[in-house]
Formats: structure tokens, sequence, C-alpha cells
């Protein structure tokens, strides 16, 4: 979200929780009145900071689950004249909820195929994201549509048209790129590190501390001077695809001291922040309770499920290293 006249709320409060994606906002929303309306209204509106790469649908997805909310608002979200990021941004919400079967998601989606404007945006995203006997009824309107328009949203590679293909249609060739080269970084002191951090703080962007993060976390402990800093971005970032690395960090400078974070990381809206939280994390009755929930949810990745499942069975053992990600 960058436009001028809008702002992320407090982070502190419940609204700016959600809407960073934290997990202390999914765990607060549990016990909140206030609750389903500031998730429909974070649904509605997307509050990522960088929406290619921050993750938020299976998150929201929870939450209405979780708080046994109607489906029918977000369906009429993709019904009325919206920013395309906007609608992107329910579609998904709503297709996570679909493809768990959650309340009437499916056949709300289905119908969006059918008749809605930006129906080949759904449609390839349920193709992506669900069996294919869930989605394979949908040829022959689907191809009619197309032939007709296909939209803006039209992608010839992807699912379900490379499914859909005539037999006798020879794959399109992969486009092939050169791959970049990787230049190796270089060391750098805590100091400069610091610096470098405080400096991009300064000038209000949120981008760019996932790569000081890392520096940060190859000295250990010798970067403590660094743990307010790394615990505000955390706390504060509403870019929340670098959180992972931030908790990285935390971990390899002061793993003892990050148990707070690690708890609410449980129900970070990054699958990478889970992950780390489910491998790092002494099983309290608390965490156990929590870790049997992910290791259970359809919602999950199925990495963190698989590490979940070997954490509440006991078979594995804490994990802090920076490197366990």
């Amino acid at each position: 979200m960058t436009e001028e006249t809008w702002t992320y709320a407090h982070h502190r409060t419940l609204e700016g929780l959600l809407q960073r994606g934290r997990g202390a906002g999914a765990r607060a929303a549990l016990h909140s009145a206030r609750a389903p309306e500031l998730v429909y209204r974070c649904v509605e509106h997307d509050t990522r900071w960088w929406s290619f790469i921050d993750e938020r649908a299976g998150y929201l997805a929870g939450l209405v689950r979780d708080l046994e909310l109607d489906t029918a608002p977000i369906a009429r979200m993709l019904e009325q004249p919206a920013d395309p990021v906007d609608f992107e941004h329910a579609a998904d919400v709503l297709r996570a909820l679909g493809r768990i079967r959650y309340g009437q998601a499916e056949e709300q989606l289905l119908r969006y195929v059918h008749s809605g404007e930006r129906w080949t945006y759904v449609l390839q995203g349920i193709a992506h994201d669900w069996p294919r006997e869930r989605w394979d009824g949908l040829r022959d309107r689907a191809l009619a549509r197309l032939h007709a328009d296909p939209g803006e949203h039209y992608l010839p590679l992807a699912e379900p048209w490379r499914t859909w293909a005539p037999p006798d249609t020879p794959p399109p060739e992969p486009r092939r790129t050169a791959s970049p080269r990787r230049v190796a970084a270089r060391p750098q002191g805590v100091a400069e590190l610091i610096a470098g951090w405080r400096g991009l703080r300064a000038s209000g962007h949120w981008c760019g501390y996932d790569r000081l993060a890392d520096g940060l976390a190859v000295h250990g402990e010798a970067a403590r001077e660094a743990i307010p800093l790394l615990r505000g971005y955390f706390l504060r970032s509403p870019h929340s695809y670098e959180r992972e690395s931030v908790l990285s960090a935390l971990l390899a400078i002061a793993p003892t001291d990050s148990g707070a974070v690690l708890v609410d990381a449980l129900w970070d809206c990054e699958p990478g922040v889970r992950l780390l939280a489910v491998r790092a994390l002494e099983p309290t009755a608390e965490v156990r309770e929590r870790l049997a929930d992910l290791r259970d949810d359809p919602l999950e990745e199925a990495e963190a499920r698989a590490a979940a499942r070997a954490r509440a069975a006991g078979t594995a053992p804490p994990d802090s290293r920076p490197g366990a990600r």
C-alpha cells in the first residue's frame, strides 16, 4: 500500500496488527468483537506493502474460518468495481477458502468464472491451487468465454489452458533467458550494517532490510547492539516478506531472548516465519496446542505441517540455527 491518502493503523492496535499480518493480530482477533469488521476490511483493501511477494491470503482465510465468518461479503467484493490489486487480493482469499471447502467459497468462485468480469484471473488461480476434478467441468464455458474475450489476465501458458489444449497441439516453447550472475556480497562489520539500517529507516523505506539482517546474523552474538532494530522492524513493518530474515537474525544473535517474538511468529502471515518458529520454540503447553493446529491445518504449507508434526510428536528437537530456515 503506497497511496498517499492512506496510512497504516498503529502497529499496537488490532487493526494495525491485522494490516501487517502479525501473529499477535491473529491471536487477538479471536477474542475481539471488532475482529469481523476489521478482517473484512483487510480482505477488501489490500494492505500489503509489496503485493507481489507479501503474503496475506492464507492468513486472512484462516481468520475468516476461525471466526466463522460468511464468505458472501468477500464474493461481493469481486463483483464491485475495484482496484485490480484489491480484486486479486480478495479473490486469492476466497480461493484459499474454496480450496478447503469452507462455506460457499467454492460455489461462489465457480459462479464467478461463468459470468464475472475478471474471470480468467479467478480460473487460473483455481486451476493452479485446486485438484483438476474441481475445475475441469468449466472447460466448455471457459473456452467459449475465452474465444469471445480473453480479458487482461489471460495467461496462455498457465493452467487450465495447458490441460485443455488439443492433444495434437505442441507444448509452447519456454522462453529462455540468461540467468543473472550472482555477485557475492562484500562482508560488512556490525557497525557498518547498523549504520546502513538506520540510514534506510531514516529514508522511510520498508524494503532492503533483509540483506542487512542476513549480514547481522553472520556475526551472531557480536551483533547484540542490533537487537532493538531487528525487533522494532519485526513489530512495525508492513513488508512482511522480510520478517523471515529478521527473525532468523534474532535467532542467530539472541536465541534465548526471542521467545515472545517466536510465539507470535507461530501465527504470522508468512509461511517462512511460521516455519522458523515451529522449528525453534520449546514445546510449552501453548506451543504444543498451536503445533497440533498447524499439523492438521489444510491452509498451512506442507513443509510447516511436516515440521509441526515432527515437533508435536517429539521426534525433532528445537533448532534455532539461522540456517534452519
